[in-house]
């Protein structure tokens, strides 16, 4: 039998970058890449669905900043306060700590050392107030060092005042039948302008990026299993929802099918709904996807380009357009999937599959049967 892996958030998994390719095309402000991570000697049995979390590290230079306006030695020696582990300060602030986002007990400390007066303390919100969110998201550990420069602590104050650096947690891309000793990412950069007009930038994401983490460097992660499952009868049909890099999980599915259709078993239709901003530079895995149209493994492949034509069209547009054909899907036993954006996306994708089965499926009650299909595991959704 096959040992359980050892390997979880606390002992994490020293994974290798194989490659990065970018998945835009031409000019374009937004970026996205594809990557390909070896996992051998993880002794891993991922499933499609799943996900890969990252543990990020912070930016250097960022660090060295930090450093320098506390006049902290790199190589002091502290104390971790979540897991009692002992490292050098350099390694803590960039591998173990996050620096964007800083708790309020990180400003309450602060408010306790600097002098009580001036623009800079008047900008801190006090108590409960709305503010904080908004101040706490655009205030680092640099900035807030920028704005108090008579600030000091210890190295161990220090760290006992920041959080841990949390994991991010990516949708696995990649079939394992076909790809059993890796694992692919779809990622897009997150990027910004604070209050102040400075650019800002995801520290997961920027980590990943060709200014982070280098082909053939190594990344600390663990694998997560999922609820996000393909149906087990593998016969039945898919419908799959994701704009975006919302899409990489259905690339897992997909090729799943188009793997057991090779080796001559039988599988369901597969109809994608996928959607962005525009057709010529955002059309993320185009070619695999004509591909899969051609050998027959997709269905029916739908797209929803926002930024193409005067009126933005989404992909809960091209849901009701394609409404009659849906129901009978869904009626026939079809097997619904969302991924990608909690707040907006999933929400009106949802309504419209609310609107498809009341039109034209002649259901009395369609919230009731879409609650049914949520029993059954036939309308998944993996929203964040």
């Amino acid at each position: 039998m096959e040992a359980v892996s050892p390997y979880d958030r606390r002992h994490p998994f020293e994974a290798t970058l194989l490659s990065r390719r970018p998945l835009c095309r031409g000019e374009t402000e937004r970026e996205a890449y594809h990557l390909v991570i070896d996992i051998r000697g993880s002794r891993w049995r991922y499933s499609c669905g799943d996900s890969l979390a990252i543990l990020p590290q912070n930016g250097p230079k960022s660090v060295s900043k930090i450093l320098q306006r506390l006049d902290l030695e790199p190589s002091n020696p502290i104390t971790l306060p979540s897991s009692g582990v002992s490292k050098p300060l350099r390694g803590a602030l960039e591998e173990e700590l996050c620096l964007n986002r800083l708790p309020k007990s990180f400003w309450e400390f602060l408010r306790q050392r600097v002098e009580k007066s001036g623009e800079a303390w008047r900008k801190i919100p006090v108590g409960e107030s709305e503010e904080w969110e908004n101040f706490i998201k655009n205030h680092t550990l640099v900035k807030a060092l920028e704005l108090f420069p008579d600030f000091r602590c210890t190295a161990q104050e220090l760290v006992e005042h920041l959080r841990p650096l949390s994991p991010r947690l990516y949708s696995i891309a990649s079939a394992p039948s076909l790809f059993p000793e890796e694992i692919h990412l779809a990622v897009v950069m997150v990027k910004y302008e604070d209050v102040y007009g400075e650019k800002r930038h995801g520290v997961a994401t920027h980590y990943l990026s060709p200014q982070g983490l280098p082909v053939g460097g190594r990344c600390r992660c663990f694998l997560v299993h999922s609820h996000f499952r393909l149906p087990e009868d593998m016969r039945s049909d898919l419908i799959l929802v994701g704009p975006g890099t919302g899409v990489a999980p259905f690339r897992a599915f997909i090729w799943e099918y188009a793997a057991r259709r090779e080796a001559g078993k039988e599988t369901g239709r597969i109809w994608l709904f996928f959607g962005s901003l525009h057709r010529h530079s955002h059309f993320y895995y185009q070619e695999e996807w004509e591909e899969l149209m051609a050998r027959g493994v997709l269905t029916h492949l739908d797209c929803a380009f926002s930024r193409d034509q005067a009126e933005k069209v989404y992909v809960q547009h091209r849901l009701l357009e394609r409404g009659p054909e849906l129901a009978r899907w869904i009626l026939g036993g079809a097997h619904f999937y969302v991924c990608g954006d909690a707040t907006h996306m999933a929400r009106d994708v949802e309504a419209a599959l609310l609107r498809i089965l009341s039109a034209h499926a002649g259901l009395l009650d369609p919230g009731d049967y879409l609650r049914a299909m949520r029993r059954e595991k036939r309308y998944q959704k993996d929203v964040y």
